[in-house]
C-alpha cells in the first residue's frame, strides 16, 4: 500500500492506526541508536563508500545522519552541540567538546 501524495503527518498518523505508537522513552532511545550510525559500528564502511562516491572527504562524516546533511548542504548537526571534528588520519576521528 502506499500513501501517495499525503504529508508526512498523515503518513504518521496511519503509521500508528495501523501499526503502535512509541513511547517517549522509546523515540528517544531509536534516535540516540540512529544518531550514531556508521561511527565506529558494522556500518563505517559503507559511509566511507558513500563520502567516496560523492567526492568528499574521508573523515567529513562522522555519522550518515552528517553524511546526510553535508550531501543536502545543511550544517552538522554537531555544529550546533559545541563539538568539533577532526580527521586525525584516512578513518580516525576525534570529537573534541568545547564552551561556546
Amino acid at each position: 500500500m502506499t500513501l501517495s501524495g499525503r504529508s508526512d503527518s498523515e503518513v504518521l498518523e496511519w503509521a500508528f492506526a495501523n501499526g503502535r505508537k512509541p513511547s517517549e522513552e522509546e523515540i528517544e532511545i531509536w534516535n540516540d541508536y540512529l544518531s550514531k550510525r556508521c561511527w565506529r559500528d558494522q556500518y563505517a564502511p559503507r559511509l566511507r563508500f558513500r563520502l567516496e562516491e560523492a567526492g568528499m572527504p574521508i573523515g567529513s562524516a562522522l555519522t550518515m545522519f552528517d553524511f546526510i546533511d553535508l550531501d543536502e548542504s545543511r550544517p552538522l548537526r554537531s555544529a550546533d552541540s559545541g563539538v568539533l571534528l577532526t580527521e586525525l588520519g584516512q578513518n580516525i576521528a576525534v570529537c573534541f567538546t568545547v564552551s561556546l
